[in-house]
């Protein structure tokens, strides 16, 4: 989220730099896109124009994997593996997860959405809030069950 008066280059360089750690360098930025939405703000309950960039991005450099970069995902695609309260998340939940530590040592969680499940997620966050919190408290991060990531 870009910070109050921050550019939107600035805000993906700062990801780049502060939330990525070592995934920061191997990414290449493609074309960036300017959109606007205006929508019923839930917060102040008046008509509201939402501005955002997309960026898009690939990986283009191969790196070694360490403890920073570890996937995971849910050990069952079913229903009836999945956790209570994960099932609004739909295919989502069965996505792989990245976590990347910053130079700090603090997670990150990076994983795929289409537009449409993004623009789902972000209609309701507190709504998602619970379901996405127990998704990600059930997958496992040890090293036997996890994946380290090298690309």
């Amino acid at each position: 989220k870009r910070r109050r008066g921050e550019a939107p280059a600035a805000a993906i360089r700062r990801l780049l730099r502060e939330d990525l750690g070592n995934l920061g360098h191997c990414i290449r930025l493609g074309d960036a896109c300017s959109e606007s939405e205006q929508a019923m703000s839930s917060r102040y309950g008046c008509e509201t124009v939402y501005h955002k960039v997309v960026q898009t991005a690939m990986i283009v450099v191969a790196f070694e994997a360490d403890d920073t970069i570890v996937m995971s995902r849910l050990p069952s695609a079913s229903d009836e593996g999945r956790p209570l309260g994960v099932a609004c998340l739909g295919t989502i939940a069965s996505q792989d997860v990245l976590v990347i530590r910053n130079k700090f040592g603090v997670p990150s969680f990076f994983t795929w959405l289409t537009p449409r499940e993004f623009d789902h997620i972000r209609e309701d966050e507190e709504g998602f809030k619970p379901a996405l919190k127990t998704w990600l408290e059930n997958l496992s991060w040890a090293t036997e069950d996890a994946r380290r990531v090298g690309l």
